[in-house]
């Protein structure tokens, strides 16, 4: 695990060059199949980190919403929210 860490790491600084899977593989010592297996693994980290940013955005509205009301009939919708910095 520390190595496939380690690998990880190393791939992610060189992703920038936007070069082949081939032109990776070669570069960590590993197959492109390796290599393709470490960019689902950072695709995944990167969006469990996304989910949990949105997680955390919706409970800090979910905080700070005291009233939601709407008017289908009419259009119309009303929020009031209580936030710690001016809007």
């Amino acid at each position: 695990m520390p190595e496939n860490q380690s690998l990880l790491q190393q791939l992610e600084e060189i992703l920038h060059w936007k070069k082949s899977k081939k032109f990776y593989a070669d570069k960590l010592g590993i197959t492109e199949i390796e290599v393709e297996e470490l960019l689902k693994e950072l695709r995944n980290q990167e969006q469990s980190e996304e989910a949990a940013e949105i997680g955390n955005y919706v409970a800090e509205l979910e905080n700070a919403v005291i009233k939601f009301t709407e008017d289908l009939a009419k259009g119309t919708g009303e929020v009031v929210a209580n936030f710690s910095e001016e809007v």
